[in-house]
């Protein structure tokens, strides 16, 4: 299956390593950030960490539609979003801004791991398209190892608070990189941006 992938597959699966390596670090920590450094309750705590599953999943029972045939660029506007949410958490002092952070995070998020995989699985040779996911999670799960590592070992000597700004500076990069290095391969292979559906 790996050497079936095509180039823009993995450009796809770094942009998610480099997301999840920069976001893994500030979501492993979240509740600590909320309640002990931005000054939530618990309750509130709580009630924010609540909001983002919840929103991604109802997120995601319509995006796959939308981002049919404009899978490259949904994803990489989710990754680049990730900084928005961020930005939200560095300015959040109530339980109403933890919550647009989170209703961000999980519209973000429901569309990275949508347009993510139908990018993927419409890529790959059809008699692998039910197994590619599996690259997928390889790169989400491979991104918090190296993210909560790196993290880590930053916010021991500078601060989680400055592993936000960083993640916060960084995310937009990843995703303009992700788009464009994505297109470029696809324009190199001659393979259309969506074979589904048409033109990304």
């Amino acid at each position: 299956m790996l050497a079936r992938a095509p180039k823009s597959v993995w450009v796809v699966l770094a942009g998610l390593l480099a997301r999840n390596t920069l976001a893994s670090g500030v979501y492993a920590i979240l509740s600590v950030l909320f309640n002990q450094i931005l000054g939530l309750s618990i309750l509130e705590t709580a009630v924010a960490l609540a909001v983002n599953p919840v929103v991604q999943a109802a997120a995601s029972l319509f995006i796959a539609d939308m981002v049919r045939g404009r899978e490259l660029k949904y994803y990489s506007a989710g990754i680049a979003s990730t900084s928005l949410v961020f930005l939200t958490y560095y300015y959040t002092r109530s339980l109403w801004m933890a919550v647009l952070a989170q209703v961000i995070q999980g519209v973000s998020y429901a569309v990275i791991v949508v347009a993510g995989n139908v990018y993927i699985i419409s890529r790959m040779p059809e008699s692998e398209r039910y197994t590619a996911s599996s690259l997928y999670n390889f790169a989400f799960n491979l991104g918090w190892v190296t993210g909560t590592a790196t993290a880590g070992l930053f916010m021991n000597y500078y601060g989680p608070v400055n592993w936000l700004i960083v993640a916060t500076l960084l995310l937009p990069v990843v995703g303009a990189f992700t788009y464009f290095a994505g297109r470029w391969v696809e324009r190199r292979s001659g393979s259309p941006s969506s074979p589904l559906t048409g033109s990304g």
